[in-house]
């Protein structure tokens, strides 16, 4: 039996403007570690903290934009395409665990990207994730040349909890 080990996940604005300080009141005061996904939720974050959002340019790879960081905040990234290629990677990291092999490669040590980071935490450090999921459209994806929406940033954040509870995880997605 190990101990308890929550991390809380926060991603995407919330509905209402008016909630971002009870979004991050919750966040705050949650147990465990805590992530950030996404540009707008940092922002968010660090204008309520009054914080500074200070990015690591040497953390990103060709497919993961850098992270940043915020104090008191464990882990800070960017969020859609982190996001993505976490779910990319902890789908390897399940197929493999499920063949009983695991390759070294999807949780090197040594990559410094968020994605990584962000898989290594919920596979390797934690027994409960709770998603903190704003559920506002995105300013920052109203540019017609992104193609995202919060439908699949909703499906992500879902394909993760079911991959992190198929691997003996509690994982909950509670929305603002």
């Amino acid at each position: 039996v190990i101990e308890r080990r929550i991390v809380s996940l926060f991603t995407g604005p919330p509905k209402d403007k008016k909630d971002d300080e009870r979004l991050i009141h919750d966040f705050m005061h949650s147990e465990g570690k805590k992530v950030i996904a996404g540009g707008t939720s940092s922002n968010i974050a660090a204008r309520i903290l009054g914080k500074e959002i200070i990015t690591q340019a040497d953390s990103c790879s060709p497919d993961v934009p850098p992270m940043a960081s915020i104090e008191g905040i464990d882990l800070v990234t960017e969020g859609i395409l982190t996001l993505s290629a976490a779910e990319k990677r902890m789908k390897e990291y399940l197929d493999e665990y499920e063949d009983n092999v695991r390759k070294k490669e999807i949780l090197d040590l040594d990559k410094k990207d968020g994605a990584t980071k962000l898989v290594r935490l919920l596979v390797e450090e934690c027994t409960d994730v709770v998603f903190m999921m704003g559920q506002a459209n995105n300013p920052a994806h109203q540019n017609l040349d992104a193609p995202v929406s919060l439908n699949i940033k909703v499906r992500i954040v879902q394909n993760i909890a079911t991959m992190l509870e198929k691997l003996g995880k509690h994982a909950e997605v509670e929305y603002y």
